[in-house]
């Protein structure tokens, strides 16, 4: 063998025992993951028959929380292949920074998963909705409780000891309805135990779901999809009973519908159809033409937004409730975030809570309180923009292709009691 040989095979023994390394390391990654989602499902399975001990003792089986305050955050983490493992790493050490005890995810992948089972504070803290798959969650369908091929994660503070519920959805796109249901057993015993201490709170008794309403051209599913989700909620949740909130990727704005015409925040909404040279149907340029558009601008009343007062009438869209119309609150933003491509502003993700007349405040869901949980939103903001927590995030948020976590900018949402 020559020198020039010599190299070569050297150079390839080298390349696939580096191919080699790469395989070894995604198996001990991979179960690594396996070992921390059957230790999540033993956890689930062991909290369960505790409840159905205490049930068949006829003891009041409540949560072991009654916590004074609840932090909510949801967010579309961008199902690309795009750096994945980089972003990945940035949107836990967020979901770290701010330890929220409910976190809803949208556009989760198997790798995602796989990724945050490695974290051991994650599995520490959490119950995931995972855990109710009867194999491993990247390789359950989303209607199974999985994520594949993409799909809705619930993690949950553990003291809360959540029940989770996957509900099918009219869908093209495997969509799903996910709930996390904080009742107690013995919701009578449980109020009565806790009114017998003054001051002492009820335990939580709540319930929350999250998910990603149909993409792009897909109006008239959204709606059914949304009839879905109230009759949900209602049905476990009656308005008034007690309170629920709905979180995630609604794929619909505020204040216009979607169209690739628009050029500024301006465009598609009512102000803009008073604008001169704008006309319906057309986007208006800075000369006043107007160039047609098949989703242009639309009447107010055409807007798709009134479909949440006809569907969920007592859930208040809580951006809207807290910062009012001056704040635009985009999630999705190219402005901001150099994942969009092509120009788009619009606001796809919400929180709409039921909280009861008392705790929403004035102009809120009307009626009856929920069922004296005293709840009050008192707080809500964007997350994942580089800015954030006294600016925390601004120092590193960004890799060093400049590019934040997701395509979408999360939601974390505070309700105190």
């Amino acid at each position: 063998m020559d020198g020039r040989n010599e190299r070569a095979a050297s150079a390839g023994a080298a390349s696939a025992g580096a191919g080699w390394a790469a395989v070894m390391a995604s198996q001990q990654a991979a179960a690594a993951a396996r070992g921390a989602w059957q230790a999540q499902e033993a956890d689930r399975r062991e909290q369960e028959a505790l409840r159905a001990a205490k049930r068949q003792r006829g003891a009041a089986a409540a949560p072991i929380a009654a916590p004074t305050e609840l932090k909510l955050l949801t967010w579309n983490v961008w199902f690309d292949k795009t750096r994945i493992n980089s972003r990945s790493s940035r949107v836990f050490e967020l979901l770290r920074l701010y330890d929220a005890d409910v976190v809803c995810l949208q556009e989760v992948t198997p790798r995602f998963v796989e990724l945050l089972l490695s974290q051991p504070w994650a599995c520490e803290r959490y119950a995931f909705s995972t855990t109710d798959c009867s194999e491993p969650p990247w390789e359950s369908n989303t209607l199974a409780g999985g994520v594949s091929p993409y799909g809705v994660l619930m993690l949950v503070a553990k003291e809360f000891c959540p029940a989770f519920f996957v509900l099918p959805l009219p869908t093209d796109m495997d969509r799903t309805l996910l709930l996390a249901d904080f009742r107690p057993a013995d919701e009578a015993a449980a109020e009565s135990e806790a009114g017998a201490v003054p001051g002492v709170p009820p335990p939580l008794n709540m319930l929350i779901g999250t998910v990603h309403l149909e993409s792009m051209a897909a109006r008239s599913t959204r709606a059914e999809q949304l009839g879905v989700c109230a009759a949900a909620l209602k049905e476990r949740a009656p308005w008034g009973a007690r309170p629920s909130i709905l979180a995630g990727d609604f794929n619909f704005d505020s204040r216009r519908n979607w169209s690739d015409a628009y050029t500024n925040a301006a465009d598609g909404t009512a102000s803009a159809a008073a604008a001169p040279g704008a006309a319906p149907g057309g986007i208006s340029d800075e000369e006043g033409d107007t160039t047609p558009s098949p989703r242009g601008w639309v009447e107010r009343e055409e807007l798709e937004e009134p479909v949440l007062a006809q569907t969920l009438p007592r859930h208040r869209d809580l951006w809207a409730h807290l910062r009012g119309d001056d704040e635009m609150g985009w999630t999705f933003d190219s402005e901001e975030n150099p994942l969009v491509r092509g120009y788009e502003q619009m606001r796809y993700d919400r929180v709409l809570a039921c909280l009861g007349e008392q705790q929403v405040g004035e102009g809120g869901a009307g009626g009856e309180s929920a069922a004296g949980q005293g709840w009050e939103a008192v707080s809500i903001e964007l997350v994942g923009t580089g800015t954030g927590v006294g600016g925390v995030e601004r120092d590193d948020a960004e890799d060093e292709d400049g590019e934040v976590p997701s395509d979408h900018f999360g939601l974390l949402v505070t309700l105190r009691r």
